[in-house]
Parts: C-alpha cells; sequence; structure tokens
C-alpha cells in the first residue's frame, strides 16, 4: 500500500513538472513573438532605418561588382610600350590563284579575326565567351609581333561592323592584353583554325599540328567543326591554280579545294580557232602549323573543363605573361584623387543616371574638375541615401 502511494505521488510530481515546462516554454515563446512583432512595429515607425541599411546594402555591392569588373578589365597588368602599328595588313589567297590585301586598325583587325574565327561555334555555347579572349589575345600579339604584317590564307579576314554584347563584353576585359615571353619581348604568336596532320591522324582521331601531343575525337569534334575543317587535312596541297582534269579533288572533299574553270582560245591544225575549257584548283585549308589552334583550344575548354589561360600556356607555353600595350597611369591617377568629392563623370542628362547616383544622389550646386569629373560644393548641397529606391532623403 505505502508502496502504491509513493508511485502515485511520484507520478503526480512528474506531471506537475511537466506542466511547468509547457507552460514556460508557451510563456517563452509567446515572449519571442511579442519581441519580434515589437522589432518590426519599431523598424516600421523608423522608416530611415530601413531606407538607410537598403541604401548602404546596394553600395556595398556596387563596391563589389566595380572591384570584380575592374580586376577583369585589363588595369592590373603592367603596361607595355611596344610600337604599335597604325595599320594591319593581312594577306590571304583571292580564292583562285592570286594574292589580295587588307588593311584596317589594329583593334578592329582583333574584333574582325575573332568574330570570323569563332563564326561557326553555337552563340550559346558556354565556352564561347572564354574562346573569344583565346583568340584575341592571340591576335594582337601576332599582330604587334609581326610589324602589322599578317598572313591569313584559311580565314580570310576583312572588317566586321557587326557585334554582339557578349563579345563586346570580352573585348573590354581583354582590351590592350598581349603575351610576352620570360625575358619580357613581345611572343612570336601565330593562330590557326584546325591545322590537322593528314598524315598522322587516325579514322577515330585528329592530331593537330601546333601541339603533336594532343589528339581530338572525331566522333567528339563533328558536332562542332564546320566541314571543311572535319575534311580537309591542312596544307594537303600548296599549289596555287593548279590545272586538273575536271572534278579531279584527289579523293578528298570538294569543300577543301577552290575550283574554278576559263576558256581559253587554241588554234588548230586546219588553222582555225576554237575555245578550250581548262579546270584548276587551289587548295583552301592552307593554314600556320604553328601557335595556337582555335578549334584545339575550343576542344580543350569543352573536353577538359579548362579558362582561356590554361589553353594559351597549353599553346604558348607555361612561363608565358600577360602585358597590356595601353598605359591607363592617367586614367588611374583620375581614380585616386581623394580631394575630389565625384561620383562620375559629367555629362547629357541621359548619361547622369549611373548606378552610383541612383542610390547614394546629391543636391546642390555642381560643378565639372578638369578631368571631367562632377565636382559637388558640401555645404550647399543636401546628401540624399536611398535617393532613387525609395522617395525619402535624408
Amino acid at each position: 500500500m505505502d508502496t502504491n502511494n509513493e508511485e502515485n505521488e511520484n507520478l503526480e510530481e512528474i506531471s506537475s513538472l511537466e506542466d511547468t515546462e509547457q507552460q514556460t516554454n508557451e510563456i517563452y515563446n509567446a515572449g519571442k513573438v511579442e519581441a519580434s512583432k515589437a522589432l518590426l512595429k519599431i523598424l516600421l515607425k523608423k522608416k530611415t532605418i530601413l531606407i538607410v541599411a537598403v541604401a548602404f546594402l546596394a553600395f556595398f555591392l556596387l563596391l563589389i561588382f566595380i572591384a570584380v569588373f575592374d580586376s577583369s578589365n585589363g588595369n592590373q597588368y603592367v603596361y607595355k610600350k611596344v610600337d604599335l602599328p597604325k595599320t594591319v595588313t593581312i594577306t590571304s589567297s583571292d580564292e583562285k590563284d592570286g594574292y589580295k590585301e587588307t588593311s584596317m586598325a589594329l583593334e578592329d583587325y582583333v574584333k574582325s579575326g575573332t568574330l570570323l574565327y569563332t563564326k561557326d561555334i553555337d552563340a550559346d555555347d558556354a565556352y564561347l565567351k572564354e574562346l573569344y579572349k583565346v583568340v584575341s589575345i592571340t591576335l594582337r600579339t601576332q599582330a604587334i609581333s609581326k610589324n602589322g604584317n599578317v598572313e591569313s590564307f584559311y580565314i580570310p579576314i576583312n572588317n566586321v561592323s557587326t557585334s554582339n554584347k557578349l563579345y563586346d563584353d570580352i573585348l573590354l576585359q581583354t582590351k590592350g592584353l598581349i603575351m610576352v615571353d620570360v625575358n619580357d619581348n613581345v611572343l612570336d604568336a601565330e593562330i590557326s583554325s584546325f591545322c590537322w596532320d593528314g598524315t598522322t591522324s587516325t579514322e577515330s582521331d585528329y592530331l593537330i599540328h601546333q601541339a603533336n601531343n594532343m589528339t581530338l575525337s572525331r566522333d567528339y569534334m563533328k558536332n562542332y567543326l564546320p566541314e571543311m575543317e572535319r575534311d580537309c587535312p591542312c596544307n594537303y596541297s600548296n599549289v596555287m591554280g593548279e590545272e586538273i582534269d575536271e572534278g579531279d579533288t584527289d579523293g578528298l572533299s570538294a569543300s577543301c579545294w577552290y575550283m574554278w574553270e576559263e576558256n581559253k582560245s587554241v588554234t588548230n591544225n586546219d588553222g582555225t580557232t576554237s575555245d578550250e575549257t581548262h579546270y584548276y584548283r587551289t587548295y583552301k585549308a592552307r593554314d600556320d602549323l604553328n601557335g595556337l589552334s582555335v578549334y584545339g583550344a575550343f576542344y580543350g575548354m569543352k573536353r577538359y573543363a579548362k579558362n582561356y589561360d590554361d589553353m594559351l600556356r597549353y599553346f604558348f607555353g607555361s612561363n608565358i605573361t600577360y602585358r597590356t600595350i595601353y598605359d591607363n597611369s592617367e586614367e588611374l591617377e583620375k581614380n585616386k584623387n581623394k580631394n575630389k568629392n565625384y561620383s562620375s563623370l559629367c555629362g547629357t542628362a541621359d548619361e547622369d543616371h549611373n548606378l552610383f547616383s541612383f542610390i547614394t544622389g546629391f543636391e546642390g550646386e555642381e560643378t565639372c574638375d578638369e578631368n571631367n569629373y562632377r565636382v559637388y560644393d558640401k555645404d550647399r548641397a543636401k546628401y540624399t541615401v536611398g535617393h532613387g529606391i525609395t522617395n525619402y532623403d535624408i
């Protein structure tokens, strides 16, 4: 009997403790809810706190964006003074038995060449961005190392006026960049589209001239290579305007050849004249055996998840260094002028709405300094935080 009473008393005591704990948790949770509601009411009443928080968060993100962008547009590279060619002259085939020359400004050559070398690659391909970097840096280096005189028989380069936003962004990031060797000399760079060795390549793999240990799966590359790159070994024939029997392609694809016919007058045995048709051909896939393979680099990036720097070092050597041919010191000096209170360059009304002034605005007298930056008179100005995000100016 006593034992049963003790057990009942213990059970009542445990039940009482559980009830007390439950009540305590309910009070605690209720307190948390009330505290949260109270904090929210304070924040809602103090709109300026929210405004300041949003504005400074946005400004912080802006600074990060500027830092990332600035680190990718060439400003971090050491300037190298070089003799810049006034124009780049490109010698190419006229599709028959002669040559033609085209001239353009250096950066026009870089842009046009990059877009033409990559024109057959899907614009949505994830690695096109990296390939743009590879080709643009190589073309600029090539033009300078050759004093503005280059050859391009495989991809005839003319001035391309059109562009696209992706390339324009990459051009800004790689503007002025070239490669130098360990002695800081401009690299003697060459470029080709897809120069594969017709002797050592197999039925299953291409072997490219530029990197003798690099083999590319034919089955994989058939999805990306245009017909000529896919079917025509590099430099199979260097004879210009070779006379042939009609339709003779040496067993290769007709896409490998420029083929044409000409009528020539001949004198017959009886003294009369008549026209005869003669047939000629010139091999298209004549390309450089050294330097960069554009499709080789593309394959390396896609198949092995490499970036532009990996591929440039693969083709030109691990000891290359990047330099910029444009002196940014004047622009950098402007940005280090700490005695000025400026947000952006002076400009038209349409140009005024940059991201900085959208987030943090000034209301006051504005003037322009000698570097064309906006300068504000702080004594007479009203500084606004959250300007453009809310209607509240603090």
